[in-house]
């Protein structure tokens, strides 16, 4: 799998569960439009134990698939923007849950700078157990700021194009073509990226020190 990441991949936001209640609320009152429970402020016990449980086994999937991964400096943006605007709107029942839930951030920022380093995906405070191989992951540092999400997939017998859609959704084709056009594109970006998984130690500090430079920003400003 090749993802490209202009925001967070949606996976690693349910790693830790306070983030995770954070986003799956945000999604379905603004995005969604769900029923009136997601009217009022956000609190921990707004998101039930099902939808907790449905995003564990969305992790646990996607840490099993070998990856490759582009980000930009700017990948945190969308979520801290989030963040920032239910702070100031007066949509968290407590100013410590704010705390809170930039903590888990800086706990997954943490987990995949550890990740660049192993070049392997792992479960949370658990990387002596290998989700496949010693050889899954791969990150890349792209200067240019990414306009879309994708996701390039490969079966053995078939590939497959994922493009967001909308925030959470995404147009899907298996069409050769595109697929190929989409690939070459990313072979591209790619070429004039940085990969800062296992080599490049100086770059991989470099750039997450960055990422949480931004989150410390929002932290001091609340």
């Amino acid at each position: 799998m090749i993802c490209v990441a202009p925001d967070l991949p949606l996976f690693y936001y349910f790693m830790f569960s306070k983030l995770a209640a954070f986003k799956v609320f945000f999604w379905k009152r603004n995005m969604f439009n769900f029923p009136d429970d997601h009217s009022g402020p956000f609190g921990f016990d707004s998101i039930s134990g099902n939808d907790l449980d449905k995003a564990s086994k969305m992790l646990r999937s996607y840490l099993k698939v070998p990856t490759i991964e582009i980000w930009s400096e700017e990948t945190l943006n969308p979520t801290l923007r989030q963040i920032n605007f239910f702070n100031e709107t007066g949509m968290f029942q407590s100013r410590q849950d704010v705390f809170d839930i930039l903590e888990d951030l800086k706990k997954v920022v943490d987990h995949i700078r550890r990740q660049a380093e192993l070049g392997y995906k792992f479960y949370p405070d658990n990387e002596n157990v290998l989700t496949t191989n010693r050889a899954n992951f791969k990150i890349y540092r792209n200067d240019i700021p990414l306009s879309e999400n994708v996701l390039l997939v490969k079966f053995e017998n078939f590939n497959v194009v994922h493009l967001g859609h909308n925030v959470l959704n995404f147009l899907t084709t298996s069409n050769e073509y595109f697929f190929n056009d989409t690939l070459t594109f990313i072979d591209r970006v790619m070429k004039n990226s940085t990969l800062i998984s296992v080599s490049a130690e100086k770059e991989r500090k470099r750039f997450f020190n960055l990422i949480h430079h931004k989150i410390d920003a929002l932290i001091a400003n609340l």
